[in-house]
């Protein structure tokens, strides 16, 4: 009788031990799939600040370049307007030479990065790296 009331005994603690493995494996596995979930938004999340600093810094570069032109253009573009209400004849001659000549010395100063100029390299393209 003691030997049915013994095997009795530890078959239980085996069922017991099995549904104990049992749920430590599906809580496993539930840790594994959120922890994964969580990667995969964090990845996107990751990409899309990415792609929305991408595009700041192409806006940033268009602002600086406008602001350069305007600069050294003396940032008035009525003296443009009047340009081009005065009739083409040679008075205008000067207006047209002095205009080339700033282009020229914006674009004698080779590529400048910040002003969309330029290469992409390493030093101007690392990849974020928050943690």
């Amino acid at each position: 009788r003691d030997a049915k009331e013994n095997n009795a005994t530890l078959s239980k603690k085996q069922k017991q031990l099995q549904q104990i493995a049992e749920n430590v494996k599906g809580s496993a596995n539930d840790l594994e799939y959120e922890k994964n979930r969580q990667i995969a938004y964090l990845e996107k999340e990751n990409l899309r600040c990415l792609e929305e600093l991408k595009q700041t810094k192409r806006q940033q570069r268009a602002l600086k370049s406008q602001m350069k032109l305007k600069s050294v253009g003396g940032g008035d573009d009525s003296t443009e307007e009047l340009g081009s209400i005065l009739s083409p004849n040679k008075e205008n001659e000067p207006n047209k030479m002095l205009t080339e000549a700033k282009k020229r010395q914006l674009s004698s100063h080779g590529p400048q990065l910040g002003l969309g100029e330029g290469e992409a390299n390493d030093e101007n393209t690392q990849e974020c790296t928050q943690s």
